[in-house]
């Protein structure tokens, strides 16, 4: 398992667990398979390179999809971190896929502590930090942009915007206040492009 980040020196930083050690000219069967395959496969490798560094550059410069694109996707494209923009709006919201729900305040994680009490998260976002039990939501919806539709959910903070109300304030209400207000919010939805 291998770890690389930019460091803020010249070249990269490395971090390992267990007993990594680099071999720089390898011997072996699979050693010689891996290069045969390497070399047959070099456009592939390629792809895969140019595929990987658009992903990671994503972050600083998100590419503005539609929805058509996004849809045309495949599983096998889909990169981590990989950061898009979509402009369109919220056409519906469904809000009995709405869920409420105590959580890590850093990651988000449905927790059985009691809101406001501190806890050790072990989700692998947190490491086993210190964190504060509150409350999160996610909220699922279908967004459009007039080339297609599709489902997508809203995590806390997002969801806050969408629905311009707090997780805690949801949190609060009563399970009828909390339908009354979805109710609402479902007629009085403005298009938010």
């Amino acid at each position: 398992h291998i770890v690389c980040r930019n460091a803020t020196l010249t070249g990269f930083s490395f971090a390992t667990s267990l007993s990594t050690h680099f071999i720089t000219d390898p011997t072996g069967e699979k050693a010689t398979a891996l290069s045969k395959w390497a070399a047959a496969n070099t456009e592939l490798l390629s792809l895969k390179r140019q595929t990987i560094l658009e992903a990671r550059l994503s972050k600083l410069h998100p590419k503005l999809l539609n929805v058509a694109q996004l849809n045309q996707k495949k599983g096998n494209e889909a990169i981590v971190d990989e950061k898009i923009w979509l402009r369109g709006h919220v056409e519906q919201l469904d809000v009995r896929g709405v869920r409420v729900y105590v959580g890590c305040n850093g990651c988000g994680q449905k927790t059985d502590v009691d809101k406001g009490q501190e806890f050790i998260c072990d989700n692998k976002y947190c490491k086993g930090k210190k964190r504060m039990a509150c409350a999160r939501m996610t909220l699922p919806f279908m967004f459009t942009d007039g080339t297609s539709t599709i489902k997508l959910s809203a995590f806390t903070d997002d969801a806050q915007k969408i629905l311009d109300i707090t997780a805690e304030h949801l949190y609060a209400m009563s399970y009828q206040d909390r339908e009354n207000f979805f109710s609402e919010a479902t007629q009085l939805m403005v298009k938010k492009e």
